[in-house]
């Protein structure tokens, strides 16, 4: 009992007595791990901000609409068309894909308690199950050696009790002697060190309970925080937020190409059909300066052929002459 008693004191200040050495190097490497986080955070989130700006201005740039003519829109008759159904559907799965991934940092921010406790209590769990198979086998590798120590006690007994009886003496009633003596004191041993065991577990899980230190201290990665999130009780919370965040990204499509045709919508006509009509001007004088430089070409490749002829043909009356 005194050994126990000086563990117990061991394991008390351990947990309850840090040195000041120690609970100093502990502060300034929190704080240098919340000044590193702080810095990451802040660069993962301008990042991630941009992108998603990026993201969201080329949806709603890239959604326009059809108009039939631009002079018919500016006389008053706003008839106009969605560009393509086909666009129009890309644009909203985009924005709606945009929408549930902003969600997923939101959905954990908002519940983060919820989401440790139920990770906490999953890993509390897995241990308390490995915990139960292994002093499961380490109490039936005890009972077995119980149940040997005991037989052979019984086997010494019975040695002695013949020997008492019949006064007979036996060779071999002091070495079974020597062998019960070290088989108790195995018993006691093995005894002991399953009464300290116990008492160590006592002893952490009270130290824990007092000063209010999960055993289990989770860390869990970005991954296990989203699939956690569908484990909680109440999962109309998680699917309502990202309901509202697809709802809000894929809000100014919809008002995009359902508002009638302005005069921005207008002016992108013009100017786009502006560009067309000069592409396909700039189409035709290329085209046409292709076919006067062909046509000089042939001209002049005819016009060789011609005089090569004509000079052939002096040089025979030459030779002929």
């Amino acid at each position: 009992m005194n050994k126990l008693t000086k563990e117990k004191e061991k394991l008390e200040q351990y947990f309850n007595e840090p040195t000041n050495q120690a609970s100093s190097i502990r502060k300034i490497s929190a704080n240098d791990k919340f000044v590193l986080n702080l810095i990451i955070s802040c660069v993962i989130g301008l990042l991630w901000g941009i992108l998603i700006f990026l993201i969201d201005g080329f949806i709603i740039g890239t959604t326009r609409k059809k108009i039939d003519s631009p002079d018919l829109v500016k006389s008053g008759n706003k008839t106009s068309i969605p560009a393509d159904k086909l666009v129009i559907a890309g644009r909203l799965i985009l924005a709606a894909f945009v929408g549930y991934i902003i969600s997923i940092p939101v959905e954990i921010l908002a519940f983060k308690q919820e989401i440790l406790a139920a990770i906490v209590e999953e890993d509390k769990n897995v241990k308390v199950t490995e915990d139960k198979s292994s002093s499961k086998t380490v109490l039936q590798n005890i009972i077995s050696r119980i149940k040997e120590a005991e037989e052979k006690y019984k086997i010494a007994d019975k040695a002695y009790h013949n020997y008492n009886t019949s006064g007979a003496k036996i060779s071999n009633i002091p070495k079974d002697s020597q062998q019960y003596r070290i088989t108790l004191l195995d018993r006691e041993s093995e005894k002991n060190k399953a009464e300290l065991a116990l008492k160590e577990a006592q002893i952490e899980y009270e130290m824990c309970n007092s000063t209010r230190i999960s055993c289990w201290t989770p860390n869990p990665g970005l991954m296990r925080l989203y699939k956690t999130i569908d484990k909680l009780d109440d999962k109309f919370l998680p699917w309502l937020i990202r309901f509202v965040f697809i709802f809000i990204d894929i809000l100014p499509v919809l008002t995009k190409i359902s508002k009638k045709t302005d005069n921005y919508d207008v002016a992108i006509a013009s100017k786009e059909s502006k560009k067309k009509a000069n592409f396909k001007l700039e189409q035709i004088t290329l085209n046409t300066e292709i076919e006067i430089l062909e046509n000089k070409f042939k001209f002049k490749k005819e016009k060789m052929e011609k005089l090569s002829k004509d000079i052939e043909d002096k040089i025979q009356e030459n030779i002929t002459v």
